[in-house]
């Protein structure tokens, strides 16, 4: 079985919330008016540069051609200049080719510049329609890595695609794979130039072999709108004299005819399929999700059972040791109030006389009840007690000075009458009386009948909130050994559910714009 962090798929999460801007973007793309963008990409070195000087018939500044990480942009201009337009403010304003290459170094180097960019400006006829030709930087030449961060951007937004491959170097086994990047990236909207046939040295037999492999190899990409498999035989190198084999009309005929299609209906049928693919793929893996965590609630069942049975003895034997601390403090109690008052009390009536003997009494009692009040809560609240989760809301100390400053120590009754101070029997029998032990023992009569009930009381009480401060500090919610892993993937499958939802509403979106767009195309 799969651990948690198995199954947190988070690629998968990023790959649909990609998907799901990769279509808000393409809705808003195909609801916009803007310039038709064909981008130009190929290896380092075969011509790319001069096949784009050939179709718009003019000669491009070469210092600040894409060889590095920064694309160019060539736009049409009534004069030749390199123009840097500001993409947050929008103000562009005309700089040198030197200021230019200054500035794709620094770009290159760290973030400035980072919200420019640079155009060149031609007047070319072919760029007059509003049109814009993207060159790329130069990929390496084994493919590998295929497309770099920057030109895959570039190519996603892109309305057109032109790759230039060396005629020399074309149909390595990389090509394929290449290719099918591209047809994911641009569905199909694209075309290949195999350019730089002067350096062909073996003549008509190399020429045929080419093209053997490029109808072999180009054949199975592309789209019928534009001819699967189309390819153009191209020589660049040469500017003044430049074979193009009738690319810069085909060009033009196909943006004339299917602009609006490109620019519309592609990137809404490219985010279709590609919400359609990431989301299914989503949906299936939330129910494997859902699988996964019915089957972890079925084996936690028992671990919850198991913590049930585990709670009941555990309160059993808190009740059972509670009851057991509270009549073991009631001994307690009698011990101190009792055994210990007895002696104190005889010691009173040898030092005073009726009148002050309930005050002293009473004080005596106040002071080793609070004092037991104390310990006790020591013993109990404690760090190292035996209850350590005890914190119970009402202390016992205070509890017990309002019990005991409700009790009175009983006024003794004088059946017998003192003797005068000068009475020799006083010296014989000592300075006290035989009514002081009536005292005595109507005092501790009174602590028996009225005082300890009341204290009594008040020691279930406190054990009473010890014993729900313990019980409340243990969750009453049984989670089972798995309880925090099945939490932990529910939220990850919300999440994923969430973003899939969002992913719904923008599919959803993009199929209705598509409706209206075959509509008007019907029309």
């Amino acid at each position: 079985m799969k651990t948690v962090e198995e199954w947190e798929n988070e690629e998968l999460l990023r790959e649909l919330q990609r998907t799901t801007s990769y279509g808000k973007e393409k809705l808003a793309l195909a609801k916009q008016h803007r310039p038709f963008c064909i981008v130009v990409c190929g290896v380092f070195s075969s011509g790319k540069s001069s096949l784009i000087n050939a179709l718009l018939g003019t000669s491009l500044p070469t210092g600040i051609m894409p060889v590095t990480k920064v694309v160019t942009k060539i736009r049409y201009g009534r004069r030749s200049r390199i123009v840097l337009k500001n993409l947050v403010s929008g103000e562009e304003r005309e700089v040198t080719e030197y200021a230019a290459q200054s500035i794709i170094t620094k770009r290159q180097q760290d973030d400035s510049y980072r919200d420019c960019q640079i155009y060149i400006e031609t007047p070319s006829e072919f760029l007059k329609d509003d049109i814009i030709i993207i060159d790329t930087p130069g990929l390496e030449d084994d493919k590998k890595e295929k497309l770099d961060a920057v030109t895959k951007q570039e190519i996603r937004k892109a309305d057109f695609c032109i790759i230039n491959y060396m005629s020399s170097q074309f149909g390595k086994q990389s090509e394929r794979e290449f290719l099918r990047e591209m047809q994911r990236l641009t569905n199909g909207n694209f075309i290949s130039v195999l350019n730089c046939l002067n350096y062909l040295q073996q003549g008509e037999q190399q020429l045929r072999d080419l093209e053997d492999r490029a109808r072999q190899i180009l054949g199975e990409f592309g789209n019928e709108r534009i001819g699967r498999g189309k390819y153009f035989r191209v020589d660049s190198q040469d500017k003044n004299d430049a074979f193009l084999d009738g690319l810069d009309i085909w060009l033009v005929d196909m943006i004339k005819k299917y602009r609006y299609v490109l620019q519309a209906d592609t990137p809404l049928t490219m985010a279709y399929t590609e919400l359609r693919r990431v989301k299914k793929e989503c949906d299936i893996y939330v129910g494997k999700l859902q699988t996964f965590i019915c089957s972890l609630r079925e084996d936690n069942e028992e671990s919850i059972k198991k913590q049930r049975r585990q709670e009941r003895l555990r309160r059993n034997l808190l009740h059972a040791q509670i009851a057991e601390d509270i009549i073991k403090t009631k001994d307690e109690l009698h011990t101190v109030l009792l055994y210990s008052l007895r002696g104190k009390l005889e010691e009173m009536k040898r030092k005073y006389g009726a009148r002050l003997y309930c005050v002293k009494a009473k004080s005596s009692i106040y002071t080793a009840g609070v004092s037991f009040a104390a310990e006790l809560q020591n013993k109990m609240e404690g760090h190292g007690g035996r209850y350590e989760m005890a914190n119970p809301q009402q202390k016992l100390q205070d509890a017990f000075i309002e019990c005991i400053r409700a009790f009175t120590v009983p006024k003794p009754v004088e059946t017998r009458v003192e003797r005068s101070f000068f009475d020799p029997d006083r010296y014989l029998i000592g300075k006290t009386y035989s009514i002081y032990n009536d005292y005595i023992e109507e005092t501790i009569k009174e602590i028996n009948v009225s005082l300890f009930p009341r204290l009594g009381l008040r020691i279930e009480r406190y054990f009473e909130e010890i014993e729900e401060s313990i019980l409340k500090s243990h969750s009453s919610t049984y989670r089972g050994e798995d309880g925090d892993t099945i939490q932990k993937i529910e939220q990850y499958a919300d999440k994923l559910s969430e973003c899939s939802l969002e992913a719904l509403e923008v599919l959803h979106a993009v199929r209705t714009e598509r409706d209206k767009l075959i509509a008007t195309f019907s029309v």
